[in-house]
């Protein structure tokens, strides 16, 4: 993010993180006149760190997780299928509508 910050290949990064960890990288970002967003994984919003480097932050809710899964199964061009491990899914009410 940093280098191609740097080299001005983008305008905006997005970040999907709540690691504080990753605060200075932000400011660095933000100092080379980038737009840093965070889209934050987490209920409660981002880590107060990362907030005061961010031009913007968005919550990732988990309808938007759960919209985003691919189906239970998959079937690939051989005949075989990739299944989704049923642990991933928060209800069996979910698993149904994929």
């Amino acid at each position: 993010m940093l280098h191609d910050a740097w080299n001005d290949e983008y305008d905006c990064a997005v970040v999907l993180s709540n690691d504080s960890d990753l605060a200075e990288a932000l400011r660095l970002v933000r100092s080379l006149g980038k737009v840093v967003g965070i889209l934050c994984p987490v209920a409660g919003g981002p880590a107060k760190d990362l907030q005061m480097h961010a031009d913007f932050v968005r919550p990732i809710r988990s309808v938007h997780l759960l919209r985003s899964q691919f189906p239970s199964a998959i079937r690939l061009p051989g005949g075989s299928e990739i299944r989704c491990p049923s642990r991933w899914y928060s209800s069996p009410a979910a698993q149904a509508t994929t």
